[in-house]
């Protein structure tokens, strides 16, 4: 059993699995649009890890007994030396690029030490699917997540090593299964999308799925049972879980609730499939997909990979090439550099040599090179962003110029509505602790109003926020967007949600002249209406200082004829947009 468990074939075929998933991983992080669904590239890892880490569990339990975890512990110290380099470069590049939410960035890095970045994420991150384009280090979830299931599971095993019948094994482990099964959509409803994606209770069941294929995998090598068909059914079995494979890559989204209600469970059990079905047989046609060289090689340069892509991305992401074809360039040629010099210098000679030993091999004048290559690249990409943040100020200086002038030539068209009923039309509008008091006034001059007000919210949860509101995630859609009121948004995620729906109808309100980050705010808004057809700007700025009565004296809350103005310049915006009054274009 061990053997053919254990064969090269084997092994070549999980890492070419791990190779594909990798790749997903770093297009959804990318483009989330093109890719929605690359994000069940972690869930795929998982339950290798269950897999690898069972078999692992299973071959010392029946030759050599538990004092081999240390063995287990070293194997797992070989990834330390490119983790702590990552961290600590990460820490130093957006130190020195005066990265804003510095300190939280810091926090998940200490979190790694103690190998609960998720349950950090999950504490002070308002939504991960949102987060990911803003932190560089978000990433450590999945990590955090699979060192805590390994935790865990290498306990629990102690337990089921005691049953004689490894049936009765399968049996526990598969009730755990539907336990975290079953907490993923409880935990959704009652915390939310984040908590119920990133705790490794819910995540636990993918991991298990691993360890399940693992024990059916001996079963089937061990016992006197032979599968018949094996021949005719498992090429029909692994082309139609890869097919499945795919199409979950490439279509599923993290708004369909229907993944928090048995869809990870599902997909987990796709993977688990496909897992047994390249494992079980020499020779098959699954072996001869995933041992495609390209994705050998990726898969081997897997953690390094998925260590560097996210800084990098971040970093290339702050200069301005948001989707673009540059930053893709930018970002695959980065990415590719240090995920090489890191495997050839570091993760591979530990691999070869012990830790210990490879410390002691190191040849400090070859480490040099490499060295200052790193250093260059990371200098031309930080100095990249300082160049392009002054040519992005004068650019924004330049458009508020002009933005009085495009105001006084949209009020000369004078446009004729077409009896557009607004108390009929359903929107979603998502606001601050600023809404609380207007909420009433909304609601009474449009009936049909959803509202979701929360103080001192930023904008990170804004996909959460619509999961919860999944009738209004769809083509034709009304949303309102109003953020600043009692903090600065989040201007990185507004745009991201943007890119993600491009079929709503997507209006901003910009703020009242009256915070430091106001001006910053509206610029930005005006460049998103500018950018993408489907984004509109709801001027309130400029309905304001036309009237200054809108404010009470003595509490600088809106007063009802505020209340009343600030409601009419939303439904009249609206209005205008759906009568086709603006044109943009690709807007229908």
């Amino acid at each position: 059993m061990n053997q053919r468990i254990s064969n090269s074939k084997n092994n070549n075929s999980i890492t070419g699995l791990i190779g594909l998933s990798i790749i997903f991983i770093v297009l959804y992080h990318l483009n989330r649009t093109v890719f929605s669904g690359g994000f069940f590239g972690v869930d795929v890892l998982l339950v290798i890890a269950g897999y690898l880490h069972t078999n692992y569990l299973l071959r010392i339990n029946d030759h050599q007994g538990h004092q081999t975890n240390e063995k287990m512990f070293r194997y797992m110290l070989r990834y330390l030396p490119t983790l702590m380099i990552v961290i600590v470069a990460t820490l130093i590049i957006f130190s020195l690029m005066q990265y804003e939410p510095f300190h939280q960035l810091r926090n998940t890095a200490l979190s790694m030490i103690f190998i609960i970045p998720n349950w950090y994420m999950i504490q002070y991150h308002d939504g991960y699917f949102d987060a990911y384009i803003l932190e560089p280090l978000v990433h450590l979830f999945a990590l955090g997540v699979l060192l805590q299931c390994v935790v865990i599971w290498t306990f629990i095993s102690r337990l089921l090593f005691k049953f004689k019948s490894h049936l009765k094994a399968m049996q526990a482990i598969a009730f755990l299964m539907i336990i975290s099964a079953s907490a993923m959509p409880i935990v959704f409803l009652t915390e939310g999308v984040s908590r119920s994606f990133l705790g490794t209770d819910t995540r636990l069941q993918t991991f298990l799925m691993g360890a399940l294929v693992a024990f059916i995998s001996q079963q089937f090598n061990t016992s006197r049972f032979k599968f018949r068909y094996d021949k005719f059914v498992l090429p029909v079995v692994t082309i139609l879980m890869i097919v499945l494979l795919i199409i979950s890559f490439m279509t599923a989204k993290t708004t369909n609730i229907l993944l928090y209600f048995g869809g990870t469970f599902i997909f987990s059990l796709i993977v688990g499939v496909l897992i047994w079905s390249i494992t079980i047989r020499d020779n098959n046609i699954g072996q001869l997909i995933f041992k495609f060289k390209p994705l050998v090689l990726l898969g081997k340069r897997a953690f390094p990979l998925y260590m560097w892509h996210m800084p990098i991305i971040v970093l290339i992401r702050s200069i301005g090439f948001n989707h673009s074809i540059i930053e893709w360039l930018i970002a695959i040629i980065a990415i590719s550099v240090l995920t090489e010099l890191t495997y050839r210098k570091i993760q591979r000679p530990i691999e070869k040599l012990g830790f210990k030993n490879a410390i002691r091999s190191i040849n400090w004048q070859k480490i040099i090179r490499p060295a200052l290559i790193i250093c260059l690249l990371i200098l031309f990409i930080v100095s990249t962003v300082y160049i392009n943040s002054f040519f992005k100020d004068d650019m924004k200086d330049n458009a508020s110029s002009n933005t009085e002038i495009i105001k006084d030539e949209i009020k000369l068209e004078k446009p004729e509505y077409r009896n557009v009923n607004m108390k009929k039309i359903n929107y979603l509008y998502i606001g601050d602790g600023f809404s609380n008091d207007i909420v009433d006034q909304l609601k009474n001059d449009t009936p049909n109003l959803t509202t979701d007000v929360e103080v001192n919210r930023s904008g990170t949860g804004l996909s959460r926020i619509l999961a919860n509101h999944s009738e209004f995630d769809q083509r034709g859609e009304v949303i309102v967007i109003q953020l600043g009121g009692t903090l600065k948004p989040d201007l990185e995620s507004v745009e991201d949600f943007i890119i993600n729906h491009p079929h709503q109808h997507i209006f901003l309100i910009n703020l009242r002249g009256n915070k430091e980050y106001s001006r910053e705010v509206n610029e930005s808004y005006y460049a998103l209406t500018n950018e993408y057809d489907n984004t509109y700007l709801i001027d309130w700025n400029y309905e304001v200082n036309k009237n200054d009565d809108y404010f009470d004296e003595e509490s600088g809350q809106l007063n009802r004829k505020g209340k009343k103005a600030y409601s009419n310049l939303i439904r009249k915006s609206i209005q205008i947009v759906l009568e086709g009054q603006i044109s943009k274009k690709g807007f229908q």
